[in-house]
């Protein structure tokens, strides 16, 4: 792939990807040492030669980074059929988009504006110097973290740069609130910590204030929420970048694992000169800095941007991020496959932690156990005998997604029957990886309205941003989410409806990170409700199927004739 990159002002290229610099006019090839930039005169065009790993090789932004855009720059990718495209990056003076942000951190990155420490530069740059260790070793003795979280802290307080990786349930939460609370201790610097989602954000608040630490946080037209000896904000990475008069030497990014490069920046161009990065690269990366994009875009050559910052900057620097391997979340039970699959058979069970499972008692008549063992806390319900249980492609506003009518149908209908066990509602959540199905649960469950609910779900970073006020707050239980949306969160009793069916597909229902984060949800009981003859045809849910100690069920062929009554009743013939 050949990236071309027509500069209006200048270009500023560093070799953190090992790029080799064609500029036009010379035959030789520049190789540039780590750090280095290649400053290009007005109108020179400078070329980048990069080898796709695979084809049709998206141009991520990170990849992208150490050009500097002044006014205007065009990215014309030339992928191995010849094919040319050309992508305008632009900003215009006044021109406010919701991508200002990483475009402006990226813009005073590469500029070397005052707000950007010599640190952050080594960072985007290369320079191994930004990671040497401080010189004082600190002791930290907090009763409520295990040897694992205390030395996590002890090395954020001591070194610059500290990658923690902390699987699901192992308490990187307390642990980043403990960071927080021993940099307080030591110096009157101020504190920034940014997180990927809003609700990661009110988590670690929360922790925050339970270690009498008042936060810092902000909604839109609001006055920060702050006491005067307050030197701790909470914000996500976006919101970080409407505080502009102030020095913050002290960044924790939470879910790190989930912001980008060009993302990170924005919440590191306040003068920081301490980063401490809490995520799990095994559970599921970010999305585009840019949002989702069209064809048509400026930023579609940027849309599939997927690599996290804390995996870059591991790469880059050679570290062995410190891992947090005792989770408090599960039944031992639940954690066993996910520990073995996704972490090398690391992860312990904390001995605090409740014994879970899923009794027969629990399930509505109907359901028959085919195998497994009984009892046990992970179920599977196999539809695949079930000929009205198919997938299907739909229209979903605007775009197209997938459900599946009559695997919604089984799903509140196994719902009602741990309610009738006496399951408190809002213990239970659903998760399913399409947004049509997520619909189609929230009406069968509950008769709510698509389009009221898609609208409101739309509707609610802007009205978390300017009010303060999640309107997730007001649905009712059990409430119903795509896996994605639900990273971070946990429930007693997890159901989850697979959709595909009926054909040898499974699209990224079979992503590893995504089954990572389905199957580490669960404290108490996890429900999968799918195909196993779809299943099957992808590597991990056929290493799950196989290896993974269960208990299965199947549908009668009497409950199944009802529930098709009733689904045909509800939204006509299936």
């Amino acid at each position: 792939m050949r990236v071309n990159v027509r500069a209006g002002y200048a270009a500023s290229i560093g070799a953190m990807l090992g790029l080799r610099l064609y500029p036009l006019g010379q035959d030789e090839v520049h190789t540039f040492d780590k750090g280095a930039r290649f400053q290009a005169p007005l109108g020179q065009s400078v070329n980048m030669h990069h080898t796709p790993t695979r084809f049709s090789e998206v141009v991520p932004v990170s990849d992208i980074l150490p050009v500097v855009l002044h006014r205007e720059v065009e990215v014309e990718v030339l992928p191995s059929d010849c094919a040319c495209c050309w992508f305008p990056w632009t900003l215009a003076s006044g021109d406010a988009t919701a991508n200002d942000n990483p475009l402006h951190a990226i813009w005073a990155v590469c500029r070397q504006d005052e707000s950007v420490s010599r640190f952050v530069d080594d960072l985007i740059f290369g320079s191994a110097a930004c990671i040497q260790a401080m010189a004082t070793v600190v002791e930290v003795d907090d009763a409520e973290l295990n040897q694992q979280q205390l030395a996590a802290v002890a090395r954020a307080s001591s070194a610059k740069l500290t990658l923690v990786q902390g699987p699901p349930g192992t308490g990187k939460s307390e642990v980043a609130a403990a960071i927080v609370q021993q940099w307080v201790k030591d110096d009157t610097e101020s504190v920034l910590v940014a997180t990927s989602t809003h609700a990661a954000k009110d988590v670690l608040a929360e922790r925050l204030r339970r270690r009498q630490i008042r936060p810092s946080t902000r909604a839109r037209n609001q006055r920060p929420q702050e006491s005067k000896d307050s030197q701790v904000f909470v914000e996500t990475v976006y919101m970080s970048s409407a505080r502009t008069d102030r020095t913050v030497q002290k960044v924790l990014l939470d879910e790190s694992s989930q912001i980008t490069t060009a993302a990170a920046l924005v919440a590191l161009t306040h003068g920081c000169e301490k980063l401490v990065l809490i995520g799990d690269p095994q559970q599921l990366g970010p999305v585009s800095s840019f949002g989702p994009v069209s064809s048509t875009s400026s930023f579609a050559a940027f849309a599939e941007e997927r690599r996290s910052f804390f995996e870059v900057l591991a790469d880059r620097f050679q570290l062995q991020p410190h891992r947090l391997q005792v989770q408090h979340r599960m039944d031992s039970r639940l954690c066993e496959y996910p520990s073995h699959r996704f972490y090398g058979g690391q992860l312990e069970t904390a001995a605090s932690v409740e014994v879970g499972g899923v009794a027969e008692r629990m399930f509505p008549p109907g359901l028959t156990f085919k195998a497994g063992t009984p009892g046990h806390p992970v179920v599977f319900v196999d539809t695949s005998e079930i000929q009205t249980c198919r997938e299907k492609l739909v229209p979903f506003f605007g775009s197209l997604s997938l459900h599946n009518r009559m695997e919604a149908q089984i799903v509140a209908e196994l719902l009602h029957g741990f309610k009738e066990a006496a399951v408190d509602p809002s213990c239970m959540c659903v998760l399913t990886a399409y947004k049509a199905q997520d619909s189609l649960l929230a009406e069968a469950i509950h008769g709510s309205s698509s389009t009221e609910r898609v609208k409101m779900r739309k509707g609610r970073t802007t009205m978390i941003r300017e009010q303060g006020v999640d309107p997730l707050s007001k649905e009712p239980h059990p409430r119903i989410y795509t896996v994605d949306g639900f990273q971070g969160n946990e429930s007693d009793y997890v159901f989850y409806s697979a959709v595909r069916s009926g054909s040898t597909a499974t699209g990224f229902v079979g992503n590893p990170q995504r089954l990572c984060v389905l199957l580490t949800r669960a404290r108490r009981g996890l429900i999968i409700v799918g195909s196993r003859e779809t299943l099957q045809h992808t590597e991990e849910w056929q290493q799950w199927l196989q290896s993974a100690e269960k208990q299965e069920f199947v549908v009668d062929d009497e409950l199944v004739a009802r529930l098709q009554r009733r689904e045909v009743a509800q939204r006509g013939p299936l």
